[in-house]
Protein backbone atom coordinates (compact mmCIF):
# COMPACT_ATOMS: atom_id res chain seq x y z
CA UNK A 1 0.00 0.00 0.00
CA UNK A 2 2.82 2.38 0.93
CA UNK A 3 4.55 1.52 -2.32
CA UNK A 4 1.45 2.47 -4.31
CA UNK A 5 1.21 5.81 -2.51
CA UNK A 6 4.87 6.52 -3.18
CA UNK A 7 4.47 5.68 -6.88
CA UNK A 8 1.34 7.86 -7.09
CA UNK A 9 3.17 10.73 -5.42
CA UNK A 10 6.10 10.42 -7.82
CA UNK A 11 3.75 10.36 -10.81
CA UNK A 12 1.94 13.50 -9.61
CA UNK A 13 5.28 15.22 -9.03
CA UNK A 14 6.57 14.26 -12.48
CA UNK A 15 3.35 15.38 -14.17
CA UNK A 16 3.34 18.73 -12.29
CA UNK A 17 7.00 19.29 -13.16
CA UNK A 18 6.29 18.63 -16.83
CA UNK A 19 3.37 21.06 -16.90
CA UNK A 20 5.43 23.70 -15.09
CA UNK A 21 8.34 23.24 -17.49
CA UNK A 22 5.99 23.49 -20.45
CA UNK A 23 4.57 26.76 -19.08
CA UNK A 24 8.10 28.13 -18.74
CA UNK A 25 9.44 27.06 -22.12
CA UNK A 26 6.39 27.13 -24.38
CA UNK A 27 2.91 28.28 -23.45
CA UNK A 28 0.73 28.15 -20.39
CA UNK A 29 -2.57 29.46 -21.65
CA UNK A 30 -4.83 31.60 -19.48
CA UNK A 31 -8.16 32.81 -20.95
CA UNK A 32 -8.86 36.50 -20.72
CA UNK A 33 -10.24 39.76 -22.01
CA UNK A 34 -8.06 41.65 -24.48
CA UNK A 35 -8.06 44.92 -26.37
CA UNK A 36 -6.01 46.28 -29.23
CA UNK A 37 -5.66 48.83 -31.99
CA UNK A 38 -3.95 49.10 -35.35
CA UNK A 39 -3.38 51.75 -37.99
CA UNK A 40 -2.10 51.82 -41.55
CA UNK A 41 -3.12 52.02 -45.19
CA UNK A 42 -6.87 51.90 -45.75
CA UNK A 43 -9.32 52.38 -48.58
CA UNK A 44 -13.08 52.15 -48.95
CA UNK A 45 -13.54 51.62 -52.69
CA UNK A 46 -17.05 52.38 -53.94
CA UNK A 47 -15.97 51.68 -57.53
CA UNK A 48 -13.83 53.35 -60.16
CA UNK A 49 -16.75 55.11 -61.86
CA UNK A 50 -16.14 58.69 -60.71
CA UNK A 51 -12.34 58.59 -60.83
CA UNK A 52 -12.31 57.00 -64.31
CA UNK A 53 -14.89 59.50 -65.62
CA UNK A 54 -12.79 62.38 -64.29
CA UNK A 55 -9.64 60.98 -65.93
CA UNK A 56 -11.38 60.47 -69.29
CA UNK A 57 -12.95 63.93 -69.33
CA UNK A 58 -9.72 65.57 -68.17
CA UNK A 59 -7.76 63.82 -70.94
CA UNK A 60 -10.36 64.87 -73.53
CA UNK A 61 -9.79 68.47 -72.47
CA UNK A 62 -6.02 67.85 -72.59
CA UNK A 63 -5.78 69.54 -69.20
CA UNK A 64 -6.65 72.92 -70.70
CA UNK A 65 -8.89 75.04 -68.43
CA UNK A 66 -9.34 71.89 -66.34
CA UNK A 67 -8.42 70.70 -62.87
CA UNK A 68 -8.81 67.55 -60.82
CA UNK A 69 -8.15 66.53 -57.23
CA UNK A 70 -8.96 62.89 -56.40
CA UNK A 71 -8.23 61.38 -52.97
CA UNK A 72 -9.06 57.69 -52.45
CA UNK A 73 -7.55 56.57 -49.17
CA UNK A 74 -4.06 56.33 -47.73
CA UNK A 75 -2.13 55.91 -44.50
CA UNK A 76 -4.81 57.25 -42.19
CA UNK A 77 -7.13 54.30 -41.49
CA UNK A 78 -7.37 52.18 -38.36
CA UNK A 79 -9.27 49.70 -36.21
CA UNK A 80 -9.74 49.35 -32.47
CA UNK A 81 -11.21 46.21 -30.91
CA UNK A 82 -12.19 44.43 -27.72
CA UNK A 83 -12.32 40.66 -27.43
CA UNK A 84 -12.17 37.57 -25.26
CA UNK A 85 -9.84 34.63 -25.83
CA UNK A 86 -11.57 31.46 -24.66
CA UNK A 87 -8.90 28.99 -25.72
CA UNK A 88 -5.39 28.99 -27.08
CA UNK A 89 -6.77 28.83 -30.62
CA UNK A 90 -10.17 30.55 -30.32
CA UNK A 91 -11.62 33.94 -29.41
CA UNK A 92 -14.24 36.49 -30.43
CA UNK A 93 -13.88 40.24 -30.84
CA UNK A 94 -15.84 43.36 -31.76
CA UNK A 95 -14.23 46.35 -33.41
CA UNK A 96 -14.63 49.80 -34.88
CA UNK A 97 -12.82 50.84 -38.08
CA UNK A 98 -12.32 54.24 -39.64
CA UNK A 99 -11.57 54.67 -43.33
CA UNK A 100 -10.27 57.90 -44.88
CA UNK A 101 -12.76 60.00 -46.81
CA UNK A 102 -12.89 59.61 -50.58
CA UNK A 103 -13.16 63.00 -52.27
CA UNK A 104 -13.54 63.86 -55.95
CA UNK A 105 -13.18 67.43 -57.20
CA UNK A 106 -12.76 68.26 -60.87
CA UNK A 107 -13.91 70.72 -63.50
CA UNK A 108 -13.38 71.49 -67.17
CA UNK A 109 -14.81 73.70 -69.93
CA UNK A 110 -13.83 72.47 -73.39
CA UNK A 111 -14.66 70.41 -75.41
CA UNK A 112 -16.89 68.95 -72.68
CA UNK A 113 -18.09 70.98 -69.73
CA UNK A 114 -17.88 68.92 -66.54
CA UNK A 115 -17.82 69.44 -62.80
CA UNK A 116 -17.57 66.98 -59.89
CA UNK A 117 -17.67 67.65 -56.17
CA UNK A 118 -18.27 64.42 -54.24
CA UNK A 119 -17.31 63.03 -50.85
CA UNK A 120 -17.75 59.51 -49.39
CA UNK A 121 -17.19 58.69 -45.73
CA UNK A 122 -17.10 55.13 -44.36
CA UNK A 123 -17.08 53.77 -40.81
CA UNK A 124 -17.47 50.15 -39.72
CA UNK A 125 -18.57 48.21 -36.64
CA UNK A 126 -17.78 44.49 -36.79
CA UNK A 127 -18.03 41.24 -34.84
CA UNK A 128 -15.64 38.43 -35.73
CA UNK A 129 -14.52 34.99 -34.65
CA UNK A 130 -10.74 34.77 -34.29
CA UNK A 131 -8.82 31.53 -34.88
CA UNK A 132 -5.17 31.38 -33.80
CA UNK A 133 -2.23 29.03 -34.18
CA UNK A 134 0.62 29.72 -31.70
CA UNK A 135 3.91 28.38 -33.10
CA UNK A 136 4.86 27.61 -29.49
CA UNK A 137 2.70 24.49 -29.84
CA UNK A 138 5.19 22.99 -32.29
CA UNK A 139 8.45 24.93 -32.07
CA UNK A 140 10.61 26.57 -29.42
CA UNK A 141 12.48 28.60 -32.06
CA UNK A 142 9.37 30.50 -33.20
CA UNK A 143 7.52 30.27 -29.89
CA UNK A 144 6.79 34.02 -29.77
CA UNK A 145 4.88 34.03 -33.09
CA UNK A 146 1.18 33.40 -33.69
CA UNK A 147 -0.73 33.43 -36.98
CA UNK A 148 -4.43 34.19 -36.92
CA UNK A 149 -7.50 34.49 -39.11
CA UNK A 150 -10.72 36.40 -38.46
CA UNK A 151 -14.17 36.27 -40.00
CA UNK A 152 -17.66 37.56 -39.30
CA UNK A 153 -20.09 40.37 -40.09
CA UNK A 154 -19.51 44.09 -40.53
CA UNK A 155 -22.02 46.93 -40.31
CA UNK A 156 -20.96 49.58 -42.83
CA UNK A 157 -22.05 53.18 -42.32
CA UNK A 158 -21.53 54.99 -45.60
CA UNK A 159 -22.28 58.71 -45.98
CA UNK A 160 -22.13 60.47 -49.32
CA UNK A 161 -22.83 63.95 -50.63
CA UNK A 162 -22.04 66.08 -53.64
CA UNK A 163 -23.00 67.21 -57.11
CA UNK A 164 -21.89 66.71 -60.69
CA UNK A 165 -22.37 68.01 -64.22
CA UNK A 166 -21.42 66.42 -67.53
CA UNK A 167 -22.43 68.54 -70.51
CA UNK A 168 -26.02 69.58 -70.01
CA UNK A 169 -26.89 66.80 -67.56
CA UNK A 170 -26.13 66.61 -63.84
CA UNK A 171 -27.56 66.48 -60.38
CA UNK A 172 -26.79 66.27 -56.70
CA UNK A 173 -27.22 63.67 -54.00
CA UNK A 174 -26.88 63.43 -50.24
CA UNK A 175 -27.63 60.49 -47.99
CA UNK A 176 -26.52 57.50 -45.98
CA UNK A 177 -26.36 53.83 -46.82
CA UNK A 178 -26.03 51.36 -43.93
CA UNK A 179 -25.71 47.63 -44.54
CA UNK A 180 -24.35 44.36 -43.14
CA UNK A 181 -21.54 42.77 -45.14
CA UNK A 182 -19.15 39.81 -44.71
CA UNK A 183 -15.70 40.63 -43.35
CA UNK A 184 -12.54 38.56 -42.93
CA UNK A 185 -8.80 38.91 -42.48
CA UNK A 186 -5.45 37.35 -41.58
CA UNK A 187 -2.43 38.41 -39.56
CA UNK A 188 0.82 37.58 -37.80
CA UNK A 189 1.51 38.47 -34.16
CA UNK A 190 4.68 38.58 -32.09
CA UNK A 191 4.08 37.93 -28.39
CA UNK A 192 6.51 39.76 -26.12
CA UNK A 193 4.90 38.35 -22.99
CA UNK A 194 1.77 36.43 -22.04
CA UNK A 195 -0.05 39.78 -22.01
CA UNK A 196 1.46 42.00 -24.73
CA UNK A 197 1.94 41.55 -28.47
CA UNK A 198 2.35 43.44 -31.72
CA UNK A 199 0.93 42.37 -35.07
CA UNK A 200 0.54 43.06 -38.76
CA UNK A 201 -2.80 42.27 -40.40
CA UNK A 202 -5.13 42.67 -43.35
CA UNK A 203 -8.89 43.07 -42.98
CA UNK A 204 -11.30 43.10 -45.92
CA UNK A 205 -15.02 43.75 -46.40
CA UNK A 206 -17.04 42.78 -49.48
CA UNK A 207 -19.18 45.57 -50.95
CA UNK A 208 -21.85 45.57 -53.63
CA UNK A 209 -23.71 47.87 -56.03
CA UNK A 210 -20.47 49.73 -56.72
CA UNK A 211 -20.22 52.56 -59.25
CA UNK A 212 -18.93 51.86 -62.74
CA UNK A 213 -17.78 54.26 -65.43
CA UNK A 214 -20.99 53.64 -67.37
CA UNK A 215 -23.10 54.53 -64.32
CA UNK A 216 -21.36 57.89 -63.95
CA UNK A 217 -21.42 58.82 -67.64
CA UNK A 218 -25.14 57.97 -67.70
CA UNK A 219 -25.68 60.21 -64.66
CA UNK A 220 -26.56 57.30 -62.34
CA UNK A 221 -24.58 58.30 -59.24
CA UNK A 222 -27.54 57.97 -56.86
CA UNK A 223 -27.43 54.16 -56.64
CA UNK A 224 -26.03 54.10 -53.07
CA UNK A 225 -22.84 52.06 -53.57
CA UNK A 226 -21.47 49.92 -50.74
CA UNK A 227 -17.67 49.94 -50.94
CA UNK A 228 -15.12 47.16 -50.84
CA UNK A 229 -12.93 47.94 -47.83
CA UNK A 230 -9.28 47.03 -47.24
CA UNK A 231 -7.15 47.83 -44.19
CA UNK A 232 -3.46 46.91 -43.90
CA UNK A 233 -2.41 47.72 -40.36
CA UNK A 234 0.32 47.39 -37.76
CA UNK A 235 -0.90 47.31 -34.18
CA UNK A 236 -0.63 46.12 -30.62
CA UNK A 237 -2.82 44.23 -28.15
CA UNK A 238 -2.96 43.59 -24.42
CA UNK A 239 -4.64 40.65 -22.68
CA UNK A 240 -5.81 40.75 -19.06
CA UNK A 241 -4.98 37.47 -17.36
CA UNK A 242 -5.46 38.39 -13.69
CA UNK A 243 -9.09 39.58 -13.70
Amino acid sequence: MLRKKVLLGLWIFAFSSTVFANCMTKTCFVPGLYFGAGAGWARADEGDGISKAIDVLFDENMGLNSSKDVDQGGFVGGRGYLGYQFAEIFGIEAGYSYYPNNSYKAQGLFPTTFRFDFRYRTQVIDTMVKLMFPFALVSDVFSHFTIFARGGAAFLMNEFSGSFQIGSSGGSTTGTNNSFRPTFGVGLAYNFTENTSIDISWTGILGYNRLSYGDVIDGNIRKNPVPNCNLYAAGFSYKFTNL
